[in-house]
């Protein structure tokens, strides 16, 4: 009798204790999850600002501190660009002093470049466009232009296997206001670096908040995301004051 009663005081603490932990997991759960939504409430509060911001989710019984940044000034990379997207570029409001941009890509991918340039006063608007492609077994039915295949271009941190250089004058007028590069064959990561000049600042926007719960369990969200661009039949269409046409 002794040794039954013995035993079921053992399972009894052992069931008491595995309850314990249990609740104790399930606070420590709650808590993350308390703390992931505070940060997500200061991501939106960060975008919906634009700027640095701190603040309470009273329901939550959390706080969050979000940072806001614009960069893009130097130069960007777009990663993993679908065949058939794009990457767009502002150029309104560069340095008088940029000439023009080298393009990075990867791999079998080709590229075409177009630039758009406007003058809302004059109602002058043109288009030039660019093409090339590294693989020399496409160029004599594409037309378009033939590079080589050079693998060791680095930028920003990146590795590149091609590159190309567009020139453009930011004094032209109509002037330079827009950047699209269009991917074609494959995926690409696409680079752009200016030349002679920087770009304007706001390119990129990064988010980064921090969710706390308790002063002690915290949870870290961060977004990047490139300015909004113009889908891609815009570049299949008349580029006109304010309008599309076929």
């Amino acid at each position: 009798m002794v040794l039954i009663m013995s035993i079921l005081g053992v399972v009894s603490v052992s069931t008491a204790s595995r309850s314990i932990e249990g609740l104790r997991t399930q606070e420590v759960d709650n808590q993350s999850s308390a703390a992931f939504r505070a940060a997500e409430a200061g991501l939106e509060s960060a975008l919906e600002s634009k700027s640095n911001v701190t603040g309470e989710v009273g329901t939550l019984g959390g706080t969050y501190t979000a940072t806001y940044t614009t960069g893009g000034a130097d130069g960007i990379v777009s990663e993993n660009v679908e065949e058939g997207d794009l990457t767009q570029v502002s150029l309104d409001g560069a340095a008088p002093a940029l000439s023009g941009v080298t393009i990075y890509w990867n791999g079998d991918a080709a590229i075409k470049t177009s630039i758009y340039y406007g003058n809302k006063v004059s109602g002058n608007y043109d288009a030039t466009h660019f093409t090339s492609d590294p693989n020399s077994g496409r160029t004599g039915s594409n037309k378009f232009t033939s590079t080589a295949f050079t693998a060791g271009y680095t930028f920003k941190g990146k590795n590149f296997d091609n590159k190309y250089t567009v020139s453009f004058n930011m004094s032209a007028d109509p002037k330079p206001v827009m950047l699209r590069i269009l991917v074609l064959y494959a995926k690409t990561t696409l680079g752009v670096e200016p030349i002679g000049g920087s770009l304007p600042d706001g390119q990129v926007t990064t988010v980064s908040s921090i969710g706390t719960i308790d002063e002690t369990l915290k949870s870290k969200v961060t977004l990047q995301k490139f300015n909004e661009r113009i889908p891609v039949i815009f570049d299949n269409v008349l580029y006109t004051n304010g309008s599309l046409i076929h």
